[in-house]
C-alpha cells in the first residue's frame, strides 16, 4: 500500500510476491486484499482491463461476503473503471453499493488523502453524464443490494438472490469451542489448551479445526481476531 500511494515502482512486484505467499499458504483474506492492491495499482498505471480482472478475482476469492473490507475496496475501484468506461449506470450503482459496504466495515477508503481525488472525478463525470435524479436513484439503489447481489452485481452475473439468515456465529459454537476460542486468544497451542481444559491434545486439535469449520476461517488467528470481537457474549 506504501509504495503504491507513493508511486514507488516496487509495487507491483511486491504484490506479485504477496500474492504467491497467499497461494502457497491459503491465506484467502490476505489474498482478497493483495489483489485489490493490484488492481488499485493497476488503475492507477492506467490498465483498467487488468484492474478490473484483478478485482473480479478478489470478489471471487474464498467467501467473499465475510471479508467487508475488501468488498467495499473492490466495489469502489471498480465504480471509478466503469465511470471511465462510460457505464455510468453501473459505476452509479457500485458507487452506492460500496458506500453501503464501507458504513457495514466501519471503515472509509484507504489513503483516502490520495485516493479520494478518484471518487470525487468518479462522482462529477457521472453526474455530468447522468442527470442528477439518474445519478442519485442509481447510487440509492447500489446502496440497497445485499453484498451477496453487489459482488454478483461487480461479476455481471445475474442478480444474487438473498441469502437466508446465518445463524448467530456465537451460538453455533458449543460453550467448550467457545472456551477454546477464548483459550486461542491467548496464543495456547492445542497442548497448552487441552491443560487448561484437562482433556487431551488430540480433543482440543478437534475442537480447533470444528471451529474454523464452523467460522469458514483458515487460522488461529482469526479465531483469536473473531474471539476478541465477541468475547462479551463467549
Amino acid at each position: 500500500m506504501a509504495c503504491c500511494l507513493s508511486a514507488d515502482p516496487r509495487a507491483v512486484a511486491l504484490g506479485e510476491e504477496c500474492l504467491a505467499l497467499c497461494d502457497a499458504h491459503g491465506a484467502q483474506w490476505s489474498r482478497s486484499f493483495t489483489l485489490w492492491l493490484l488492481g488499485l495499482q493497476n488503475w492507477l498505471n492506467g490498465d483498467t482491463r487488468q484492474t478490473v480482472r484483478n478485482l473480479q478475482e478478489s470478489l471471487s476469492t474464498g467467501r467473499p461476503a465475510h471479508n467487508g473490507l475488501a468488498v467495499a475496496q473492490c466495489l469502489e475501484v471498480l465504480a471509478w473503471v466503469r465511470a471511465s468506461d462510460g457505464d455510468g449506470a453501473q459505476a452509479a450503482e457500485l458507487l452506492g453499493a460500496a458506500q453501503s459496504a464501507w458504513e457495514k466495515a466501519g471503515t472509509m477508503l484507504p489513503g483516502v488523502g490520495r485516493l479520494l481525488h478518484h471518487r470525487t472525478e468518479c462522482e462529477a463525470l457521472l453526474r455530468d453524464v447522468l442527470s442528477e435524479e439518474c445519478f442519485t436513484a442509481h447510487v440509492q439503489s447500489g446502496a440497497a443490494l445485499t453484498m451477496e447481489q453487489a459482488i454478483a452485481r461487480a461479476l455481471n452475473k445475474p442478480p444474487a438472490q438473498p441469502s437466508p439468515p446465518e445463524h448467530d456465529p456465537v451460538t453455533v459454537l458449543t460453550p467448550r469451542e467457545r472456551q477454546v476460542a477464548l483459550l486461542v486468544t491467548q496464543g495456547l497451542t492445542d497442548k497448552q489448551i487441552a491443560a487448561q481444559l484437562v482433556i487431551s491434545p488430540r480433543t482440543a486439535q478437534g475442537h480447533v479445526q470444528r471451529i474454523l469449520a464452523k467460522l469458514g476461517f483458515t487460522t488461529r488467528t482469526q479465531i483469536a481476531t473473531w474471539a476478541q470481537e465477541h468475547t462479551p457474549r463467549l
